[in-house]
């Protein structure tokens, strides 16, 4: 997960990278799957009889409302479906491997117990925090959504040290720490936070440089670049070549600082320029991920989550995928507040579709190209439990 070494690196020069910091009166943006492992292998005990679900559940409480004592509003943010465009397929399939092999050896500290998600999502619910799944990965919403409030990301992925987030990143290891009391009365986290921009200045000598640290986040490796094959010459010296195999970070820092680019830009070109066609589009693909962290990527999650925060618990928000005329992907939005008020489409036709609620008119008539994704029956049924997602479609009810 994220930039291969790029966590520990942080670690081992914390004193150049890292700030004491007080975490308080603040959001603050949670990965919501790295914090169920991170609850899950930190607090938990050994896994007896498939998972001690009330110790579990006393952490998890414990974790949460430590943070509102320190006035803080958590927003946990989950990982949704794998991206369609398979980029990580064969990282996710890595992953895959490395559990089974976890569950082979009997390693139940490092296996998630089955129940744990459910369970955090219910004592969620239970404590009025607001938490999503997203529709696809979670990194750039989360990164997106950060931005937006200005405020910290809680994480163990090494990816939002690349992101530019104006509130800093803070290790999850941090969050173990017991609220103090400042000599002001009010109750703080000491955490360490860590700022872009101090690796910029410290170590790219680019402190406003955008593009400098996800050119080097790739060329170290991550889920969606792969430098093992590549050996790369220095601009200015074309003679000496630097081969990646080894894939170690401190590589790729001799690397960039050596070939002494005078821009992101001027890196991001050269690089590519030594790369194959299939390496290049996939070293691109990478650096990209990192750039736009302004926009979400299929809907405003930011306004979700001000609709869940402001207690419309009885409005169903439907929010799907369809392509447009031009053939891209664009979201729309339904919300209901009865289902017998729903406007019906007009018809002169003696069609059972005459007397049916405008959307799934419209969907039935289309039923062989697009999901059929409005059923009256749920909202009847009133599921209160996660968000549930499917292949072009976010429902939370």
């Amino acid at each position: 997960m994220g930039v291969r070494g790029l966590r520990s690196y942080i670690q081992e020069h914390r004193d150049k990278f890292l700030q004491d910091f007080k975490l308080k009166d603040t959001k603050l943006v949670i990965d919501g799957s790295n914090l169920l492992y991170f609850l899950n292998s930190h607090f938990e005990e050994e896994n007896i009889y498939g998972g001690n679900y009330d110790h579990f559940n006393t952490k998890c409480r414990d974790f949460f409302n430590t943070l509102l004592k320190c006035k803080i509003l958590p927003i946990v943010v989950f990982d949704g479906a794998d991206d369609p465009d398979n980029m990580k397929l064969e990282t996710i399939l890595k992953r895959l491997d490395a559990r089974f092999s976890r569950v082979k050896k009997w390693k139940t500290k490092e296996i998630l117990p089955i129940l744990s998600k459910p369970l955090l999502y219910q004592i969620l619910d239970e404590l009025k925090v607001p938490h999503i799944a997203t529709v696809y990965e979670a990194d750039k919403e989360i990164a997106v959504l950060a931005s937006r409030y200005e405020c910290p990301v809680v994480t163990n992925d090494s990816d939002f040290y690349v992101y530019d987030l104006k509130g800093g990143s803070i290790s999850m290891a941090c969050m173990i720490e017991k609220e103090r009391m400042d000599v002001n009365g009010s109750f703080y986290i000491p955490v360490k936070l860590y700022r872009r921009e101090a690796v910029l200045k410290e170590l790219f000598k680019m402190e406003n440089d955008e593009l400098i640290f996800p050119v080097f986040a790739t060329l170290t490796g991550n889920d969606f670049f792969d430098p093992s094959s590549i050996t790369l010459n220095y601009p200015k010296r074309p003679r000496e070549q630097m081969s990646f195999a080894r894939r170690n970070i401190r590589v790729v820092v001799e690397y960039v600082c050596r070939a002494e680019f005078e821009s992101g830009q001027k890196a991001y070109d050269y690089i590519c320029s030594q790369l194959s066609q299939a390496q290049r589009e996939q070293f691109k693909y990478s650096v990209d991920s990192y750039l736009d962290t302004k926009q979400f990527t299929l809907f405003d999650l930011e306004a979700f989550i001000a609709n869940l925060t402001h207690g419309h618990s009885k409005e169903i928000s439907i929010l799907y995928e369809r392509p447009s005329t031009e053939g891209n992907l664009s979201l729309q939005e339904l919300s209901l507040d009865e289902p017998e008020k729903l406007e019906t489409e007009p018809s002169s036709s003696t069609d059972d579709s005459a007397s049916m609620p405008r959307q799934a008119h419209n969907h039935r008539q289309q039923d062989e190209k697009y999901m059929k994704i409005l059923s009256l029956e749920a909202y009847h049924y009133k599921i209160k439990t996660e968000t549930t997602y499917h292949p072009g479609l976010l429902m939370r009810l």
